[in-house]
């Protein structure tokens, strides 16, 4: 079976995450036998990011990093798996999950693609990136 990287690369609405991960050196983990959840922003939840953010953080990696380990959680949650209340990211303040009906609400992003697995865990597509106050954007100028 394929890695969290595989399918993400086979999806193709990845690329900007898939670019952000390799500049930040998690590629590695995400290939890597461990188990994992991404939430996984699309490249168009990404494009809606302020203006210069995206760009200002591919610089940064030091805000790269927690970024994107913000939207990470160890161990696999398949959709169905998901409940209300907080969620514990690899890195960052915790994540609030939310159902609305049969939609999962993680902070403001919804997940609009469930359950995409691999060998090393699960991703789920949301229409949103996720920012904390520690998984944050950088200031941007």
């Amino acid at each position: 079976m394929k890695s969290i990287i595989d399918i993400a690369t086979e999806a193709s609405n990845f690329k900007i995450l898939l670019s952000a991960l390799s500049s930040a050196a998690l590629i590695d983990m995400l290939r890597a036998p461990g188990q994992y959840t991404v939430f996984a922003p699309t490249d168009e939840a990404l494009r809606r990011l302020p203006a210069g953010a995206l760009d200002a953080m591919f610089k940064d990696r030091g805000s790269l990093r927690p970024f994107l380990c913000n939207h990470i959680m160890a161990g696999t949650l398949a959709a169905n798996d998901i409940l209300p209340g907080p969620l514990k990211p690899i890195e960052g303040e915790m994540l609030r999950v939310t159902l609305e009906g049969s939609r999962i609400r993680i902070n403001h992003a919804y997940v609009v693609q469930p359950d995409l697995r691999a060998a090393n865990g699960v991703i789920h597509a949301v229409d949103e990136a996720l920012v904390t106050a520690r998984g944050g954007l950088p200031a941007v100028a």
